[in-house]
Protein backbone atom coordinates (compact mmCIF):
# COMPACT_ATOMS: atom_id res chain seq x y z
CA UNK A 1 0.00 0.00 0.00
CA UNK A 2 1.04 3.40 -0.65
CA UNK A 3 1.92 5.44 2.29
CA UNK A 4 0.41 8.72 2.32
CA UNK A 5 2.81 10.34 4.64
CA UNK A 6 3.94 11.47 1.21
CA UNK A 7 7.82 11.59 -0.38
CA UNK A 8 10.11 13.55 1.89
CA UNK A 9 13.02 11.62 3.19
CA UNK A 10 13.62 14.20 5.92
CA UNK A 11 13.34 13.18 9.27
CA UNK A 12 10.39 14.96 11.05
CA UNK A 13 10.92 16.85 13.48
CA UNK A 14 9.78 15.94 17.47
CA UNK A 15 5.94 17.15 17.82
CA UNK A 16 6.89 19.24 20.88
CA UNK A 17 8.50 21.55 18.14
CA UNK A 18 5.14 22.47 16.80
CA UNK A 19 2.90 23.36 19.30
CA UNK A 20 3.52 27.12 18.96
CA UNK A 21 2.46 26.85 15.68
CA UNK A 22 0.37 29.75 14.22
CA UNK A 23 -1.96 28.04 11.85
CA UNK A 24 -3.31 31.45 10.41
CA UNK A 25 0.04 30.46 8.04
CA UNK A 26 -1.61 27.66 6.44
CA UNK A 27 -1.50 28.73 2.87
CA UNK A 28 -3.04 27.23 -0.45
CA UNK A 29 -0.33 26.00 -3.07
CA UNK A 30 -0.14 24.77 -7.06
CA UNK A 31 0.17 21.71 -7.64
CA UNK A 32 3.99 20.25 -6.79
CA UNK A 33 5.25 17.58 -8.06
CA UNK A 34 7.73 15.33 -6.87
CA UNK A 35 11.01 13.60 -8.02
CA UNK A 36 9.35 10.32 -7.53
CA UNK A 37 6.77 11.12 -9.97
CA UNK A 38 3.83 11.72 -7.02
CA UNK A 39 2.20 15.32 -6.86
CA UNK A 40 0.42 16.82 -4.13
CA UNK A 41 -1.83 20.41 -4.22
CA UNK A 42 -3.74 21.85 -1.02
CA UNK A 43 -2.46 24.08 1.78
CA UNK A 44 0.77 23.75 3.00
CA UNK A 45 2.44 25.41 6.50
CA UNK A 46 5.55 26.40 6.02
CA UNK A 47 7.35 23.39 4.06
CA UNK A 48 4.41 20.60 5.37
CA UNK A 49 1.28 19.52 4.19
CA UNK A 50 -1.05 21.06 6.48
CA UNK A 51 -4.88 21.57 6.18
CA UNK A 52 -7.03 19.85 3.49
CA UNK A 53 -5.20 18.15 0.61
CA UNK A 54 -4.60 15.46 -2.22
CA UNK A 55 -1.41 13.77 -2.40
CA UNK A 56 -1.41 11.08 -5.59
CA UNK A 57 1.32 8.80 -6.22
CA UNK A 58 3.11 7.67 -9.22
CA UNK A 59 0.97 4.30 -9.72
CA UNK A 60 -2.41 5.99 -9.13
CA UNK A 61 -3.21 5.64 -5.27
CA UNK A 62 -4.74 8.91 -3.95
CA UNK A 63 -5.11 10.40 -0.18
CA UNK A 64 -7.44 13.12 -0.20
CA UNK A 65 -8.01 14.58 3.65
CA UNK A 66 -6.26 16.50 5.80
CA UNK A 67 -2.75 16.90 7.20
CA UNK A 68 -0.80 17.81 10.03
CA UNK A 69 2.42 18.53 9.30
CA UNK A 70 2.80 16.12 6.26
CA UNK A 71 0.99 13.36 8.03
CA UNK A 72 -2.80 12.25 7.15
CA UNK A 73 -4.51 13.06 10.02
CA UNK A 74 -8.58 13.71 10.47
CA UNK A 75 -10.81 12.36 8.02
CA UNK A 76 -9.62 11.55 4.83
CA UNK A 77 -9.90 8.70 2.30
CA UNK A 78 -7.13 6.85 0.36
CA UNK A 79 -7.94 5.06 -3.02
CA UNK A 80 -5.74 1.67 -3.76
CA UNK A 81 -4.41 1.33 -7.49
CA UNK A 82 -6.65 -1.26 -7.56
CA UNK A 83 -9.89 0.33 -6.71
CA UNK A 84 -10.33 -0.43 -2.85
CA UNK A 85 -11.32 2.59 -0.89
CA UNK A 86 -10.25 3.17 2.75
CA UNK A 87 -12.28 6.23 4.33
CA UNK A 88 -12.00 7.01 7.92
CA UNK A 89 -10.10 8.87 10.50
CA UNK A 90 -6.39 8.95 10.31
CA UNK A 91 -3.86 9.81 12.81
CA UNK A 92 -0.12 10.22 12.47
CA UNK A 93 -0.75 8.41 8.73
CA UNK A 94 -2.17 5.13 10.10
CA UNK A 95 -5.74 4.57 10.50
CA UNK A 96 -7.28 5.02 13.63
CA UNK A 97 -10.88 5.09 14.76
CA UNK A 98 -13.90 4.71 12.76
CA UNK A 99 -13.64 3.61 9.09
CA UNK A 100 -15.06 1.60 6.45
CA UNK A 101 -13.23 -0.13 3.40
CA UNK A 102 -15.28 -0.97 0.09
CA UNK A 103 -13.54 -3.30 -1.85
CA UNK A 104 -13.56 -3.03 -5.96
CA UNK A 105 -15.66 -5.98 -6.09
CA UNK A 106 -18.16 -4.71 -3.30
CA UNK A 107 -17.08 -6.01 -0.32
CA UNK A 108 -16.85 -3.83 2.96
CA UNK A 109 -15.52 -3.90 6.46
CA UNK A 110 -16.58 -0.99 8.77
CA UNK A 111 -15.36 -0.54 12.24
CA UNK A 112 -12.64 0.75 14.36
CA UNK A 113 -9.14 0.57 13.52
CA UNK A 114 -5.98 1.22 15.59
CA UNK A 115 -2.40 1.95 13.96
CA UNK A 116 -3.75 0.68 10.21
CA UNK A 117 -5.15 -2.68 11.95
Amino acid sequence: MSNPNGDSDEEDEPSQLFQDIDESQIEERPEISFINGSYYVGQWLGTRKHGYGVHVWKDGAKFEGNWRFNKADGIGKFTHINGDVLKGEWTDSKVNGKANYRHWNGSKFEGHYKDDL
